[in-house]
């Protein structure tokens, strides 16, 4: 079992590298099914993602649970976290708070725990420093957004982001919503470092899988626009080499190289314009070109002899 898996690890292993470097490769796909191209964007897409929930996820999950740990959490220390004047609204993904801004919230002294910010969260949806850093505060939340700082020791901007636009509705928390929700979870906080566990094991399993299918589907509608749009330029230019099968089969290798592109900006916290499209868009360039110079070599050699 663990020897198949390694060598089936291996060939995917090849079949990346292949469609990242390999134009000999790109030139043989013509003999493999279509579907073996699906199943190959299907496990690159769902290997990057579980990497990138990992990467992510996993130091959060850590933090939390050894907070829970160190801290015996109960119900009297809980009930004390939320402070008595503050009332949150949420209006479509948009948050707005009755206090003075920036508001911050501390751990209580009763809690057993220190963290690496002055603060625990702070609540400042008027945006008031530029920068994340400037707050010293392990969570940030904005109107829009929830920060989660990673690295406050090196005073580096490295944070997760979580958008509250997803919200959509009304409502309103204050203290007493916030009582009423812990009640019903008063027997289970001593063991929520467990609970913990089991969930984000579930969700460890299930978001991948979901996110890759949705993926999926964006990217294959996208290259199969970008197929049928290649497709008529060469019938412009009367090149009939490829079909549209044939362009569909390569941009779902060639698309390897964006698909990299982006996990390492997700996971540096990054954004450059244009590097999902314009690397695909000269590698693809580069692979059709380097196809019809073959074709036409091989014909004129077949001519000669």
């Amino acid at each position: 079992m663990i020897k198949k898996l390694r060598n089936s690890l291996f060939v995917f292993k090849t079949y990346i590298y292949q469609s990242l470097f390999d134009i000999p490769f790109y030139e043989s796909l013509h003999i493999k099914t279509l579907m073996f191209s699906f199943r190959y964007l299907f496990c690159l897409i769902f290997l990057l993602i579980c990497i990138y929930t990992i990467i992510t996820f996993t130091p959060l999950v850590i933090e939390i649970t050894t907070f829970f740990n160190k801290s015996q959490i109960n119900y009297e220390l809980v009930k004390d976290l939320f402070p008595d004047g503050l009332a949150l609204t949420i209006k479509d993904g948009i948050l707005r708070t009755n206090v003075d801004e920036p508001y911050y919230v501390d751990i209580p002294k009763t809690i057993n725990y220190s963290i690496d910010s002055k603060h625990l969260l702070v609540f400042d949806t008027k945006n008031t420093y530029s920068s994340l850093i400037d707050y010293q505060s392990s969570i940030v939340i904005t109107k829009n957004n929830i920060y989660i700082m990673n690295n406050l020791k090196d005073a580096k901007n490295d944070f997760q982001t979580f958008s509250l636009k997803e919200i959509t509705g009304y409502y309103v928390i204050n203290k007493t919503v916030y009582l009423r929700f812990i009640e019903s979870f008063k027997a289970y906080l001593p063991h929520i470092s467990i609970f913990l566990y089991i969930i984000f094991g579930f969700f460890l399993i299930f978001f991948p899988i979901l996110t890759t299918l949705v993926y999926l589907v964006a990217l294959i509608i996208y290259l199969l626009f970008f197929s049928i749009l290649i497709y008529y330029l060469f019938m412009f230019l009367h090149i009939y080499k490829f079909s549209v099968k044939r362009i569909f089969q390569i941009s779902l290798h060639a698309i390897t190289v964006s698909i990299i592109f982006q996990l390492v900006q997700s996971l540096l916290h990054i954004s450059v314009p244009y590097t999902f499209t314009v690397p695909f868009f000269i590698w693809m360039t580069y692979i059709l070109n380097s196809l019809l110079k073959n074709d036409y070599s091989n014909n004129q050699t077949i001519r000669s002899s």
